[in-house]
């Protein structure tokens, strides 16, 4: 589509989740090799995030979930760059890596996020993070030890014998895990010949349940926790976390054998010690053409940006994040060649789908909402194909065909 360019502009992209890797793909089909292109990420692969519900579940396998980069930049005349970003510095063009320096001329900041979690110490074997493919599998080798050690102990001893685990954190995350968390044990139950009065599942929320949403559906997941048994805590922080106790602010304490950490997400370090400008949570402050607003030549997508559209700051989906990404493949395009015209991101509408177990599920658009068991079986007949990677290996095979 276009003439090579004199000198090649080098475009460093730092993150290759939904956001990264859409963008990847949307620079490469239309400036096909007249630029050069540096992928960097700490992980080998990327990760369908919303399928690791279904992942720790046990409906689907690890081939469905994560797939290699190096399997998706092969013949793409890619560098993939497997290393941890430090931070960046922009006055001299440049980012810091653990092992490595790189120069850019435009660069690309999707580095996501990472996980809230207030300073507390790390407690080995007792609380886990589900934010990564790593950290379900450990959690899930977890529970299973957890529960075949239970079916060991002599019968009478079992019968007294509790099982506690703890969901920190009542947002999208949290919420749908405690139902998956709760299904799976009690699975693990029929398996082993445990009985569920053997387990104890409690949830704890610093303010309200779902409170990104509208209160009166936090309210109707509240209940529908406690029909399940699920116990709910809400109002109160976690300020302290041992080997035997989780601790929180009105001064109770619970013995606990796990505990299962999604206290909301922040930007990566690296954001923090970059010379980008940013609010106080760490989001990179950009214009409407998802450009930093001192560094035009430093895009920004993701977790990591903060972006405000009609004055209300946008959520933080991976479906915004592809959204954004086409935007600035447009933009950077224009920058590069002088070619079309630089496009205002217009985010759409908010919307949330997500189940609550296998039996019941939300979809909330607007001011308006639906629940049921069709809810949660539309959820799961839509994320089939891409829980299988099909989507993004066809398009990648499409692309390299196109560029032969």
């Amino acid at each position: 589509m276009f003439p090579p360019l004199e000198t090649k502009k080098k475009i460093v992209i730092l993150g290759c989740g939904f956001a990264g890797l859409e963008l990847v793909k949307e620079l490469k089909k239309i400036l096909k090799d007249s630029v050069e292109i540096t992928v960097v990420d700490k992980s080998g692969y990327f990760t369908y995030n919303p399928g690791l519900f279904d992942f720790f579940s046990g409906k689907i396998k690890e081939k469905d979930v994560v797939l290699k980069y190096e399997e998706l930049f092969k013949g793409l005349n890619i560098e993939f760059i497997q290393d941890k970003v430090i931070n960046v510095k922009t006055r001299m063009k440049t980012v810091n890596l653990e092992n490595s320096v790189l120069k850019y001329d435009f660069l690309v900041v999707a580095l996501g996020s990472q996980v809230k979690y207030n300073h507390l110490p790390r407690v080995d074997n007792k609380l886990f993070l589900f934010d990564s493919f790593n950290s379900v599998k450990k959690l899930s080798t977890h529970i299973n030890s957890l529960m075949e050690s239970l079916k060991n102990v002599k019968k009478i001893e079992t019968q007294n014998k509790k099982l506690t685990f703890v969901v920190v954190g009542g947002g999208l995350t949290g919420i749908e895990l405690v139902f998956d968390l709760r299904e799976k044990l009690y699975k693990l139950c029929r398996k082993n010949g445990i009985k569920k009065k053997n387990l104890d599942i409690t949830l704890i929320q610093e303010g309200k349940i779902l409170e990104q949403l509208e209160e009166r559906v936090g309210i109707k997941v509240h209940d529908y926790l406690e029909k399940l048994n699920i116990h709910v805590i809400v109002g109160q922080r976690v300020t302290r976390v041992d080997e035997h106790r989780i601790y929180i602010g009105d001064g109770r304490a619970f013995a606990t054998d796990t505990i299962i950490w999604c206290g909301g997400v922040m930007p990566t370090k690296a954001i923090f010690r970059s010379d980008l400008t940013t609010k106080v949570d760490g989001g990179i402050i950009v214009n409407n053409y998802l450009q930093s607003v001192t560094n035009p030549n430093v895009y920004a997508l993701g977790d990591n940006v903060h972006f405000e559209h009609e004055k209300k700051k946008l959520s933080k989906t991976y479906l915004h994040a592809i959204d954004k990404a086409k935007y600035v493949a447009l933009n950077l395009v224009n920058e590069i060649t002088g070619d079309g015209e630089k496009h205002g991101f217009i985010p759409k509408e908010d919307k949330f789908w997500f189940k609550l177990g296998s039996w019941n599920g939300i979809y909330f658009k607007n001011d308006f909402y639906f629940d049921g068991f069709f809810i949660s079986l539309g959820k799961s007949l839509k994320d089939k194909d891409k829980y299988r990677m099909i989507k993004f290996r066809d398009e990648f095979k499409k692309l390299k065909k196109n560029l032969r």
